[in-house]
């Protein structure tokens, strides 16, 4: 081989590292591109994360007023059955004043003028 045939050797050489090197760099930049665009996939599942995290949040804060709102619902409603039994105790005895009066006036134990001052009492817009 001659000096020449070497120099060709060498330049054959140089120009296949160049080659690829340069190959190499267009790879590392696709990689770099790649890389880039993973990082913005990430960072949108990060904020489409958030806004989840944030939509969470407001259906948790939803969630407790509609259980506040569910207590006080049960409470009104024991309310008004205490004040339902109320009325039907009220009911009752007004069937049973009734009957008595019925029976009091059907026995002429008692008179007309007699019952209208005794409801006066009972009722409160009589005193004595």
């Amino acid at each position: 081989m001659t000096k020449d045939d070497l120099k060709l050797l060498i330049e054959f050489i140089n120009e296949r590292f160049e080659d690829v090197n340069r190959r190499f760099e267009d790879v590392n930049k696709r990689f770099e591109d790649v890389n880039k665009r993973f990082e913005d996939t990430n960072r949108r599942f990060e904020d489409i994360n958030k806004r989840f995290e944030d939509m969470n949040k407001r259906f948790e804060d939803m969630n407790k007023r509609f259980e506040d709102m569910n207590r006080r619902f049960e409470d009104m409603n024991k309310r008004f059955e205490d004040m339902n039994k109320r009325f039907e105790d009220m009911n009752r005895r007004f069937d049973f004043i009734q009957k008595l009066i019925i029976l009091l006036l059907g026995l002429n134990l008692i008179n007309t003028g007699t019952l209208i001052l005794i409801l006066l009492k009972i009722f409160g817009l009589l005193k004595m």
